[in-house]
């Protein structure tokens, strides 16, 4: 059978916006093309490990060639087979491609430290809420050789997965891998221990009766947003992947970051990058 692809990823970099000159509140990817249509994605694989979570239920381990390109991906199955990470499989894994919304978080670090150059050369403390298959925390591990990186992910069978499958570094004294919730987490540090950079990129619900996909609606109430800017040294930045369903939900959102993010043109406070875009299109992955 013919195989027919989604290229997902086109699709958000046609919408990626310029990010302005710290401070930001809130920085739009999209809106993505409100459709309101089911798009079938079948395509043929190649299955290398198959589990069950007693959190994220059952996933896979799947290679995949699209465009001459051969994938490897996470995938859970228990959420309409949700692509939670994906890798090229050439080079080093997981260090020489990030999908597009990981890019702009790593671009904006260079808006509020003064250049990349400053960045790759400053000893930073980055935070990131979730683990998955750990691709985010190792290219800021490999390519920040200075900085230490804290990962946090309330799925215990994702941190094998990840070393096993993705080739994330085992724990060390620039890297750290915390089993815990991320919220918990978050209120236990706040006050305690500050961080120059915190990933938000936790893996949301993808059901179609839930008006928010990513994060889990407890990561965007005020309460947390601001446990977070907590755990922030004065010039530090959340980066968030929020996915809303409706335009009135990320305009709820948005202002709450806001307020606790106020953009008052100010470098000695903690700001808020947010990749909020709203999406209204069901994506069904189907073997061929």
């Amino acid at each position: 059978m013919e195989n027919k692809i989604l290229d997902n990823k086109n699709i958000i970099e046609d919408c990626i916006v310029e990010i302005e000159p710290c401070p930001i509140s809130f920085i739009e990817i999209g809106p993505l093309p409100n459709v309101g249509l089911d798009v079938e994605v079948t395509y043929s694989f190649n299955t290398i490990f198959a589990g069950t979570s007693e959190i994220n239920g059952k996933y896979v381990i799947v290679d995949v060639e699209e465009n001459n390109r051969l994938y490897r991906r996470l995938m859970f199955l228990s959420d309409n087979t949700f692509i939670q990470s994906e890798c090229i499989l050439s080079g080093d894994i997981g260090t020489d491609y990030l999908v597009p919304y990981h890019r702009v978080m790593i671009d904006s670090l260079r808006h509020i430290y003064g250049g990349i150059t400053r960045v790759l050369s400053t000893e930073m403390s980055f935070c990131v809420l979730g683990l998955g298959g750990g691709l985010l925390t190792k290219f800021l591990y490999d390519k920040f050789p200075k900085s230490k990186v804290t990962t946090v992910e309330i799925d215990p069978e994702m941190v094998p997965i990840a070393q096993k499958f993705f080739n994330l570094p085992e724990e060390n004294e620039r890297l750290r891998l915390v089993v815990d919730d991320a919220i918990v987490f978050l209120k236990n540090s706040a006050g305690i221990e500050k961080f120059d950079a915190i990933f938000c990129d936790v893996a949301g619900d993808n059901s179609t009766e839930k008006l928010v996909f990513s994060p889990p609606s407890g990561f965007i109430t005020k309460e947390v947003l601001s446990t977070m800017r907590d755990c922030l040294n004065d010039r530090g930045l959340l980066l968030m992947n929020f996915v809303a369903r409706d335009f009135q939900t990320k305009s709820q959102v948005k202002n709450d970051i806001a307020e606790i993010f106020p953009k008052t043109g100010r470098g000695d406070r903690p700001h808020c990058l947010s990749l909020g875009y709203a999406i209204d299109v069901g994506i069904k992955f189907m073997p061929a």
